[in-house]
């Protein structure tokens, strides 16, 4: 048989894929200054964000507090520490790209810029932030705003000395600051917020518009928002829906009606516990609020969570009637129920206007009359008091307020409804009401 032989071919050289071309060196030079003030940017960013001190606020009564200012400064330390890692990483990936320049390596400098900005832009909001509201504090609304801290903290006193047993006292203090719109409001701790960049809140905010401080009388917002965060600092905010969704279930409330009872939790708490801070006065502050246009107040939204106007004051009366001020409580219902036509409450849900008797009566036994851990086993009732001989004293402080004179030993929540109280008896023009108020909770 014949042997094939095969001959060798050419030896083949190995085709490789060709190196990217280097920038010109224009280019390159262009590139490199770009590089280099990035890293130089961002660097410059990084240092510029300062913790705050104490001084830059002055030392007198109005400058915030030094736990305010500590637990701030403890989240800017987070953020700071975010935006200092992508600082690094930024300078290692310029260098990187200095070294050899390719379009992978600025791709990766080029996402780790965005990174570094979008750090440096959250930490500058935080920092703007609380900056803003301790600048408050220097300027026309300082005094105003201490005013409304003592009462805050009065309210907070008020919760927790009554608690049947010791708990961890929450710290820092809620603190109250001045912002455009019509309504109060407030950011609880450890809420994370949108213009925090979804950080925790440190501490309760309250927020207030102008027109508020101005008609101190109008202040039973400050219970009301110091009440959501008694709630979420007493661990209720789960709790208080449950408890009304037992209640109300076992009372034979539709179903329909009981889901919109649970979605009101969080502000019906808030109008009860205010009741049981300041009185019969809170129901007075809360018409400021609800008292609307008929084709307005019974108008309802299946998201809501504030309960519809027109049945709000008839939750909190019948609070009223319960702790000792049944006059009141009907005297209110007849005002309210007076100025709008008997047709209006036919625009709410069939579930919830015709259950609504009971269901009122069942809710507030549940959030007010019912024991629980969270108030060491006592009752909200228990824990929270305002009694009739505290109108007593109420009356005697509107007088005193009236008259220019100290009222004395009466706790500082108690003034809003002093203030009230002299408003409507007209014991003196309102401008005086107004500025003894704010002079006794400054101590002149």
């Amino acid at each position: 048989m014949a042997t094939v032989v095969i001959e060798a071919g050419p030896a083949v050289t190995p085709v490789r894929a060709p190196s990217p071309p280097r920038p010109p060196s224009g280019a390159l030079a262009e590139l490199r200054n770009y590089v280099r003030s990035q890293v130089v940017n961002a660097k410059r960013h990084g240092r510029a964000v300062r913790s705050f001190e104490q001084a830059e606020f002055g030392d007198g009564p109005t400058a915030p507090r030094s736990p305010n200012i500590e637990a701030v400064n403890k989240l800017l330390a987070e953020v700071a520490t975010l935006q200092s890692s992508a600082i690094g990483r930024l300078e290692s990936a310029g260098r990187a790209a200095l070294a050899a320049p390719s379009r992978s390596r600025m791709g990766a400098f080029a996402r780790l810029k965005d990174t570094a900005q979008a750090r440096t832009q959250l930490t500058e909001k935080i920092w703007l932030f609380y900056h803003n509201l301790f600048e408050q504090r220097t300027g026309p609304f300082a005094e105003q705003l201490l005013a409304i801290d003592r009462i805050a903290l009065n309210c907070y006193q008020a919760c927790f000395m009554g608690l049947g047993a010791a708990r961890s006292i929450p710290t820092p203090p809620p603190m109250s600051y001045v912002e455009a719109g019509y309504g109060p409001a407030t950011y609880r701790r450890g809420v994370k917020l949108s213009r925090l960049g979804r950080k925790a809140n440190p501490f309760p905010l309250v927020k207030l518009p102008n027109h508020r401080l101005i008609n101190p009388w109008s202040l039973g917002a400050v219970p009301h928002e110091i009440g959501h965060n008694l709630q979420n600092d007493l661990d209720l905010w789960t709790a208080a829906p449950r408890l009304i969704r037992d209640r109300l279930t076992a009372a034979g409330i539709p179903r329909e009606a009981v889901r919109i009872w649970m979605r009101w939790h969080k502000e019906i708490y808030a109008d009860l516990i205010g009741v049981l801070l300041i009185g019969p006065a809170y129901v007075s502050s809360l018409f400021d609020v609800v008292g609307k246009a008929p084709e307005r107040v019974a108008r309802f939204s299946s998201s809501g969570v504030h309960p519809t106007s027109y049945v709000r004051p008839l939750i909190n009366t019948e609070l009223l009637r319960r702790i000792g001020f049944a006059k009141q409580a009907d005297a209110f219902d007849s005002a309210w129920l007076g100025v709008y036509p008997p047709e209006v409450p036919n625009r709410l849900p069939a579930a919830l206007r015709d259950s609504f008797p009971v269901a009122v009566r069942e809710t507030v036994a549940a959030l007010c009359f019912q024991p629980h851990k969270a108030y060491g086993g006592r009752k909200l009732v228990e824990v929270v008091r305002f009694r009739p001989q505290d109108e007593t004293i109420v009356r005697e402080a509107a007088d005193r307020l009236g008259a220019g004179g100290n009222p004395g030993i009466v706790p500082e929540r108690f003034l809003i409804s002093a203030a009230r109280d002299a408003l409507e008896r007209q014991v003196a023009p309102p401008e005086r009401i107004a500025k003894n108020f704010y002079d006794v909770l400054l101590g002149r």
